[in-house]
């Protein structure tokens, strides 16, 4: 199945005036995915539109462990090795969320 929506990493921009956008880089220069605009919640609305790949791949993950689990098919080994990559992921992308100007 092809991914409806462009895959990350994105990175968020501004023009350093208070206005934001989110670019997907590519190795022939890039595009803007969106504008965030300018005001209060722009930069946190650009960082959260930036961490949404990484958040969707770590419900993905979660999902898997959980089904896994739940159906005894994967060994706790391999349960918990699923677990901690999730939960790598979800830091991750929370951290991506939650991003605060300047760090």
């Amino acid at each position: 199945m092809s991914e409806k929506h462009t895959p990350g990493p994105l990175t968020v921009k501004t023009d350093g005036n208070g206005f934001f956008w989110v670019d997907k880089d590519t190795e022939d220069g890039g595009f803007s995915v969106c504008n965030t605009g300018d005001g209060v919640e722009a930069e946190a609305n650009a960082n959260l539109f930036a961490a949404a790949p990484a958040l969707l791949e770590a419900l993905k993950m979660w999902q898997k462990a959980v089904e896994d689990g739940g159906q005894m098919m994967a060994t706790s080994m391999e349960r918990a090795k699923l677990a901690n990559e999730a939960i790598k992921l979800t830091n991750i992308a929370i951290e991506l969320a939650e991003k605060e100007s300047g760090k």
